[in-house]
């Protein structure tokens, strides 16, 4: 990678970064581009080369995130993931360390519900590929059975995130695999 590379991802990380402390306090829509270039200590110059606006510094944070956990988790299927959530967030949790507001901005955004909603479905999308695709006649319904189990494991593990995390995460896991499991059935996955 050559310096140019390093240079601008760096500036994209400092962008995201900045942008995540901003909305500890702020709204999106009230966040001005000036505003946080002074907070990332770069130029609207520089600024204009990577973003549009504010909106897609936000959306290149979730996008990014996204691709890293896909990366990250490697050739394993999310349905496996679906069925084992806890290796799943430990991953989520590597690349969500990397940013240094997240979990501030996951505890106090107004703007985190939207932006936690297309997470979900981003993973819950990327389930119901696989599963449509590996299960022969799948349940007529499954896109919303999908996309209920995904939401209710990424809501428990971010309430998980937004708590002071004295609970173990892999006992949390384990007190809602009941739970998990009869979505599963129905899915006839387990």
């Amino acid at each position: 990678m050559n310096t140019k590379d390093r240079r601008s991802l760096k500036t994209i990380k400092s962008v995201q970064d900045a942008l995540l402390h901003l909305l500890t306090d702020k709204k999106l829509s009230e966040i001005k581009v000036v505003e946080l270039c002074k907070k990332a200590d770069i130029n609207r110059t520089t600024f204009y080369m990577h973003y549009k606006n504010t909106a897609q510094v936000l959306q290149s944070i979730r996008e990014q995130s996204i691709s890293e956990i896909f990366e990250k988790f490697g050739n394993k299927s999310f349905l496996y993931a679906m069925q084992h959530p806890l290796e799943f967030f430990l991953t989520c949790t590597e690349i969500f360390s990397t940013y240094k507001n997240y979990e501030k901005f996951i505890r106090t955004s107004v703007n985190a519900f939207s932006f936690l909603y297309s997470l979900k479905k981003s993973f819950a999308t990327k389930v119901c590929h696989e599963y449509k695709n590996i299960i022969e006649n799948p349940n007529e319904q499954y896109e919303p059975i999908i996309f209920f189990i995904v939401s209710g494991i990424v809501d428990m593990y971010l309430e998980w995130l937004k708590s002071d995390k004295t609970t173990d995460l892999s006992d949390l896991f384990l007190s809602c695999e009941p739970l998990i499991n009869e979505g599963l059935k129905i899915l006839r996955l387990n």
